[in-house]
Order: C-alpha cells, then sequence, then structure tokens
C-alpha cells in the first residue's frame, strides 16, 4: 500500500497537486472505493487512485510512478513497512529505487487518523457489554 505525502492545506494549488496512490488487495480497495469517485473540485478531498494487485505488477507500477511523478515534486511516498515481504512490493521497491522515489512509514499517520473511528466502535462495545451484563443480573 503507497500513499503520495507531503501536502500544503493552505495552498490550494498546491493541494491539488497532491495524489493519493494505494496498491493493494481486492479486500482491501473495497474500503476505499468511494473515496476514488469523489470529485476533487466539489469536495476539496485529494485525488485518489487505487490499483490492486495483480499476477503481473510491472504496467501498473508505470502508471503509479507516473502518478507520483506528476504529484507535486514526487521525491517521496508513504508505505506501510509491515507489507514489505510480499513479492510484488519487493518489485515495487526496485521500480522505486529506479525511479530516485524514497519512502516513509505512514502506519503510525493513518493509525492516528483511524483513531477516533476506533474510539466510537469501542464506545458502543462497551454499551453492549453494559446492556447485556444488566440484562444478565436481571433475568439470572
Amino acid at each position: 500500500l503507497a500513499i503520495q505525502s507531503h501536502t500544503s492545506r493552505f495552498h490550494h494549488d498546491c493541494f491539488r497537486t497532491l495524489h493519493y496512490v494505494f496498491f493493494s488487495s481486492k479486500s482491501n480497495l473495497e474500503f476505499l472505493k468511494k473515496l476514488e469517485t469523489l470529485n476533487f473540485d466539489d469536495t476539496g478531498v485529494t485525488p485518489i487512485k487505487l490499483f490492486g494487485r495483480t499476477i503481473n505488477n510491472t504496467i501498473i507500477f508505470e502508471d503509479m510512478i507516473t502518478i507520483i511523478k506528476s504529484s507535486r515534486k514526487g521525491e517521496i511516498i508513504g508505505v506501510f513497512l509491515e507489507n514489505e515481504n510480499i513479492k510484488s512490493i519487493k518489485t515495487w521497491e526496485a521500480a522505486l529505487a529506479e525511479n530516485n522515489i524514497g519512502r516513509i512509514d505512514m502506519s503510525a499517520a493513518v493509525a492516528h487518523i483511524m483513531h477516533p473511528k476506533e474510539d466510537v466502535e469501542l464506545l458502543k462495545i462497551k454499551k453492549a457489554c453494559t446492556i447485556i451484563g444488566q440484562m444478565f443480573n436481571h433475568h439470572v
């Protein structure tokens, strides 16, 4: 999974040239599919392009690198380092090195973004457990 990083929300032109590029399995891409169809001009959301894994990823990697190079300076991408053992990721790393594109770990940043969602889910689970506990105490 790769995400192009570095942007300035205060400069609309700079923000507009940023792209998020995701390379992942079909199941992970289904989660993000709605974001890909959003229109930047209507929503202000950074353009997102999703790429699914295939048997031969070389053509996909070329398309991804083209998008990354057109996005701001195209020098650095964010990655999830836990995915490094996947064969296609090793091929991807070679393509990045060939095009002088650096990488940074985005795991902590994405976890921070997802944190509020997890808090809401945990609160719902706690409430459900409390209700079940009260029902159990009342009926037993």
